[in-house]
């Protein structure tokens, strides 16, 4: 039950991710930001009900300095930076990661 609904958030984290990026490239900022801000909340929660623990730790090497940078972007309101990370960095990492823990 648990690995089903660690599913569905990914899912759903990936399809706001990609909703967000959407909107933010045909400049509906606001309804971009509101699936942004969706988004993170689905990824804080998988982090901390992550089924596949022994991967976690080199996900996180890779996931902080992205994080890192968003919030640079964030802070300083560069959409095409939030953007070009959200679909060019983030989204690639989790479903990478999603993929290897479909693997195990």
């Amino acid at each position: 039950m648990a690995l089903s609904s660690t599913k569905q958030r990914s899912d759903r984290l990936k399809n706001a991710l990609l909703f967000g990026i959407e909107s933010f490239r045909k400049g509906d900022d606001h309804v971009a930001l509101d699936s942004f801000l969706d988004s993170m909340d689905d990824l804080e929660k998988l982090l901390e009900n992550h089924q596949c623990i022994e991967t976690l730790n080199k996900k996180m090497e890779k996931l902080l300095p992205v994080l890192q940078t968003l919030y640079e972007a964030v802070k300083s309101q560069d959409v095409i930076a939030m953007t070009d990370i959200l679909a060019f960095t983030l989204y690639p990492l989790i479903e990478g990661w999603e993929k290897e823990c479909d693997e195990k």
